[in-house]
């Protein structure tokens, strides 16, 4: 489903907010709307020590979306116990301040011992986009903005 389109974020997704996940394997949590606004042809660009900055593009184009009941399916890695007992991930995670990407695999916070009917499955969109020749993927979530 490959669309060339002269929209924002928000309106391609539907969302405000969600998870980048760059090329390389760089995994961003992102209010893109507060970024870039509503602003046609902007998306959202991480500069080296992660920090989010509107970039303007001259094509937005989407090249595949499937919705998933667990988005978790699609990050490049999880968060997992390791033999301390401690919470650690095997992501490249550049940006997320709130530890939103930890509470899809641990619950609230990674520091809080999960609740025993946690993991939930956690529905969503994937969007495969191209702007400007770089591929990224989006991930929406159900029940984020």
């Amino acid at each position: 489903m490959k669309q060339e389109q002269t929209v924002s974020l928000v309106g391609a997704t539907g969302h405000y907010s969600g998870i980048i996940v760059a090329n390389d394997g760089a995994v961003y949590v992102c209010d893109w709307e507060r970024i870039c606004s509503q602003d046609a042809n902007k998306i959202v660009l991480f500069t080296a020590w992660g920090a989010p900055i509107p970039w303007e593009v001259k094509t937005l184009t989407i090249e595949e979306v499937c919705t998933t009941d667990d988005v978790r399916k699609f990050l490049p890695g999880k968060y997992f116990l390791n033999e301390d007992g401690e919470w650690e991930t095997d992501m490249d995670i550049l940006s997320d301040d709130e530890l939103d990407i930890a509470a899809l695999f641990v619950g609230v916070h990674p520091t809080i011992p999960p609740e025993e009917d946690f993991p939930v499955e956690l529905g969503g969109t994937i969007f495969k986009m191209v702007a400007d020749g770089d591929e990224f993927t989006v991930i929406t979530i159900d029940g984020w903005e």
